[in-house]
């Protein structure tokens, strides 16, 4: 579930087919899938719940408020075990306020429960990337590891499918398509993280799906890392990118290693992109 303003989600809890739904009134609600009934509420009020994340073999959810807080909810007992802030100023004016003024609150915009179930990837709207470490749940023991700080406002984040502790991707507010990868990894062995020896992500493919679509669906030249972030740090000073039409989604393919496909608010079109050779293959 998709709404305009965050990202929110629904997202099956496959032991006891409980699904959560999130709103802009604070009110997560839970819904029992065997008789479609409605089972419970957690209220948090005066926010909107950002991000919905169920734990896939206990009774556990996670969510993310505009208060910057994520906090953690037991289902079987109705309580909430805790609550974690992330929270980092951003100095600049959102370009979509007309009257400039700076938004102080870094709040996280998509959540992802690994299935580790002991590890949580966390995305924030001015492009942070954490890692939690779930040590425990009940009583809830948390650490939390920073992976990546992109210094851009992004609209979406989603894990590969095939490998959910190697590979990554963020959709930027303005126009980009980022692919980070596990340092070291091996596609064929999946690695579980280690607080001890924590991962290094590094930066793969950059995907301007905005300068695609503006020039006639015609490949950019490739670019190295250098500059790429080179590239990525100046276009950040041109906030008139950071818009609404430019917002992208992306999401890895379930049958392909190198792939995702992802689409831009501006166009109709749909981009299947092997981010090993940096190419389009297919435009849907």
């Amino acid at each position: 579930m998709q709404r305009e303003g965050g990202n929110g989600g629904l997202y099956e809890f496959d032991q006891n087919y409980l699904v959560g739904s999130s709103g802009k009134d604070g009110v997560i609600k839970v819904w029992n899938m065997y008789d479609l009934e409605h089972c419970l509420n957690f209220i948090v009020p005066k926010e909107e719940c950002l991000s919905v994340a169920m734990h896939q073999f206990k009774p556990y959810m996670v969510c993310s408020f505009t208060d910057g807080y994520l906090r953690f909810f037991d289902l079987q007992d109705s309580r909430c075990l805790g609550r974690c802030l992330i929270n980092s100023p951003n100095e600049e004016a959102d370009p979509r306020d007309d009257k400039g003024r700076v938004d102080p609150l870094d709040y996280v915009v998509a959540i992802r429960i690994l299935p580790s179930g002991q590890h949580i990837l966390a995305a924030t709207k001015n492009g942070q990337v954490f890692l939690i470490f779930v040590e425990n749940w009940y009583p809830l023991a948390i650490a939390l590891q920073n992976l990546a700080s992109l210094n851009t406002a992004l609209h979406s984040f989603v894990v590969s499918y095939l490998e959910p502790y190697n590979k990554w991707l963020v959709g930027t507010s303005n126009g980009k398509v980022l692919v980070y990868n596990r340092q070291d990894c091996n596609s064929f062995k999946q690695e579980l993280f280690e607080r001890a020896k924590p991962p290094n992500f590094i930066f793969m493919d950059s995907f301007n799906v905005q300068e695609y679509v503006d020039n006639c669906f015609t490949e950019a030249k490739r670019v190295n890392t250098l500059d790429h972030y080179y590239s990525l740090a100046k276009r950040n000073l041109v906030y008139n990118e950071v818009s609404y039409e430019n917002e992208t989604q992306a999401l890895f393919l379930n049958n392909d290693l190198a792939s995702h496909l992802s689409y831009v608010r501006k166009s109709n079109n749909l981009f299947i992109r092997n981010f090993e050779l940096h190419q389009v293959v297919k435009r849907i």
